[in-house]
């Protein structure tokens, strides 16, 4: 836990956490009499109910997204003050209105309109008297810069890097120390990319967001109504597909200590679930409320072509590509991400109670920490996922997104055998094969110590009686 940040005296900032720091110089702003400042409360309810009108009980229990933004903001602090008119570079005023206004423009602008391009946006600042270019736009690199760390702010599908790179190119966060996953190609690309849409962008990235499940279920049924159904569907993503999910014998608690993997909690939500097997890491998505504020309330079919949130601004529905995620794809992907952390930890004795030691948030305070992230793993039953807890569920069905990542996992456990009468103790993933194994050592051990007993018994006894 971060140290409390007391009224008097603020030599002690050094030693706060990060998000800490910023909180200090709030209250030593507010203590000066500054009428700007806005308070953190306040900020964080204006970021999320940008993101989803009307959120506003939900933004109550996610008071840690204010402070993971004011991180964020720290490195895009030079290109501010270039590109807005009057923006404070004063550390101490974090939540200034100048940049507030930002935000809300571009999180409207996502929610309420097809052209997604990064230079439209920019437009739209500019025309709206956010932004300021000089007159040989030589800023525009800084603009399209903010532009795409905001949205990814907003999104989550991304971390943007800032500084690393030549000012003409953009940048992805690199937190796996290389390891690029199923998904991503590159880190890097040429700004031109502004000019196409946000769709395009992305994918100049990479598949950041899983492929549809249509065009696979599409291609099993063809493949079923010819005559080679075996060799087609040998070639299809489902084939060899899990039969089923088991959170009694696919958990964590089973990974870590049979399969060796590590958890690395991660802040981007296209990271979840995957598998860095050379390191034997597994990367964990670590802010769930996030995924919970872009779920939309209803399914019905109006709510199938309203864009809710900025997050459905990354599908493109008028595009054929089977290798993108369209809005119905989006919405099951943040279902999912809920539902699997039930299946990892929620679901089993030893995972929620190994979920207890673990520290995700390192020494930040409980403001700074998604709450729904405990629930969802601690908690042995918990009503905030869609889907009621079951003991086995339908990989194509419950996780028709995640289903190629459980599958990586499933064969992890399968490849590893028990190798330490520690591990053997722990490996219950066939509970009948565990019981017979240890009924049969145990009963096996006691009969060899009898025989023993009985041979020194008679080994006794006939010295007896030759004396």
């Amino acid at each position: 836990m971060s140290p409390r940040i007391e009224r008097q005296g603020t030599d002690n900032r050094r030693s706060l956490p990060p998000f800490g720091k910023f909180r200090a110089r709030l209250e030593r702003r507010k203590r000066q009499g500054n009428k700007r400042a806005t308070s953190w409360p306040d900020a964080s309810y204006r970021l999320i109910e940008a993101i989803n009108p009307g959120s506003r009980e939900l933004a109550k229990s996610m008071t840690w997204y204010g402070f993971w933004v004011a991180e964020q903001i720290t490195s895009l602090r030079p290109c501010l003050v270039n590109l807005i008119p009057d923006y404070d570079n004063d550390d101490n005023d974090l939540w200034q209105p100048q940049f507030l206004n930002l935000w809300d423009r571009i999180a409207l602008h996502l929610r309420t309109n097809t052209d997604t391009r990064i230079d439209t946006i920019i437009d739209l600042l500019i025309k709206d008297e956010i932004f300021q270019l000089d007159q040989e736009r030589k800023n525009l690199f800084q603009a399209r810069q903010v532009v795409f760390s905001v949205i990814g702010w907003q999104t989550m599908i991304w971390k943007a890097e800032t500084g690393v790179c030549p000012p003409g190119q953009l940048a992805i966060s690199d937190e796996r120390n290389g390891f690029q996953g199923e998904n991503e190609l590159s880190f890097r690309q040429d700004q031109s990319c502004c000019k196409r849409s946000l769709q395009q962008v992305i994918m100049g990235f990479g598949i950041l967001l899983p492929s549809s499940p249509q065009c696979r279920l599409e291609l099993r049924r063809e493949s079923q109504a010819t005559e080679g159904t075996t060799a087609a569907l040998s070639s299809s993503p489902n084939y060899n597909c899990l039969p089923t999910i088991s959170p009694a014998s696919l958990n964590m608690f089973m990974l870590s200590t049979v399969g060796g993997i590590r958890i690395q909690w991660t802040d981007v939500l296209s990271h979840h679930l995957e598998l860095n097997n050379k390191d034997r890491i597994i990367y964990l998505y670590r802010f769930p409320s996030f995924c919970l504020l872009n779920v939309p309330a209803t399914s019905d079919e109006e709510s199938k072509t309203e864009r809710h949130t900025p997050i459905y601004a990354c599908c493109d529905s008028t595009v054929n590509n089977k290798y993108w995620a369209g809005q119905d794809d989006i919405r099951d992907l943040l279902r999912e991400t809920l539902l699997s952390y039930r299946v990892l930890f929620g679901q089993d004795k030893r995972s929620r109670k190994m979920y207890k030691r673990l520290r995700p948030f390192g020494d930040c305070s409980k403001r700074e920490q998604d709450v729904l992230l405990n629930e969802l793993c601690s908690r042995e039953h918990c009503d905030l996922t869609a889907n009621e807890d079951r003991d086995n569920y339908d990989p194509c069905e419950d996780f028709p997104l995640y289903s190629n990542r459980f599958k990586v996992l499933h064969q992890v456990l399968m490849n590893t055998k028990a190798r330490t009468w520690k591990q053997l103790w722990k490996d219950k993933r066939d509970s009948a094969a565990w019981l017979t194994f240890w009924l049969l050592l145990i009963f096996g051990g006691l009969g060899v110590m009898f025989s023993f007993m009985q041979m020194i018994l008679q080994v006794i006894a006939i010295s007896l009686d030759r004396g």
